[in-house]
């Protein structure tokens, strides 16, 4: 029974790819992006995720990466992966993290905070920066990605962006929440921060 099962995803599965997937399979290259320094992607490495396509009923669990420089959804198997266009994907939900992301136009949402009050989401995007150096004599060029995210908070009103410093979250949250921040020892320099200084107003909010 278990073995009919599989056969049917696979067929199925084949289906779709003919449908929703670009028909170019292309073999996984190491050196894809040459002396370029960096990746383009999202995550530092792929991870597993249950895509939902445009016109497709059924979802699909894979392993993937969101390139956001291109921008495409990659889909990685053992030797060869798979480019899908955002506009052929309605939702991405990643189980293991806790997070799902949608896409919308050019760019990729990832929702990663979803509490009773606030809401946190990151719209990351990646470009190639060009840098130049001039030894004397000689001049040399470098290439390398640079990745930058885009955090919108909302508490049931309008979205307002968000960055990861003191400043803009005492500006955002309030001084409370920086002072709630600095007695539980919170630096709030990454996402993992923000994310957690936001499960501490919850929760404070909870207790009154």
């Amino acid at each position: 029974m278990k073995y009919l099962i599989t056969l049917s995803a696979l067929l199925c599965f084949s289906i779709v790819s003919a449908q929703v997937l670009t028909e170019n399979r292309q073999k996984i290259d190491p050196n894809r992006f040459g002396v370029i320094k960096g990746l383009p992607y999202h995550f530092e490495n792929h991870v597993q995720a249950i895509i939902n396509f445009k016109n497709e009923e059924d979802p699909f669990e894979v392993t993937l990466n969101v390139n956001l420089y291109e921008p495409l959804v990659e889909i990685f198997f053992d030797d060869y992966f798979l480019q899908i266009e955002y506009a052929k994907v309605s939702s991405i939900a990643f189980p293991n993290l806790g997070i799902f992301a949608v896409p919308h136009r050019n760019q990729m949402i990832f929702h990663i905070y979803d509490g009773e009050k606030y809401k946190l989401t990151n719209t990351p995007w990646v470009k190639l920066e060009t840098i130049t150096h001039r030894p004397p004599g000689s001049i040399i060029t470098k290439e390398r990605f640079v990745k930058k995210d885009y955090y919108t908070i909302s508490d049931g009103e309008e979205g307002k962006e968000i960055s990861l410093n003191k400043r803009s979250i005492s500006k955002i949250l309030g001084k409370e929440a920086a002072q709630l921040a600095k007695k539980n020892k919170n630096k709030l320099k990454t996402q993992e921060d923000l994310i957690q200084l936001l499960k501490y107003l919850e929760q404070k909010n909870t207790n009154g």
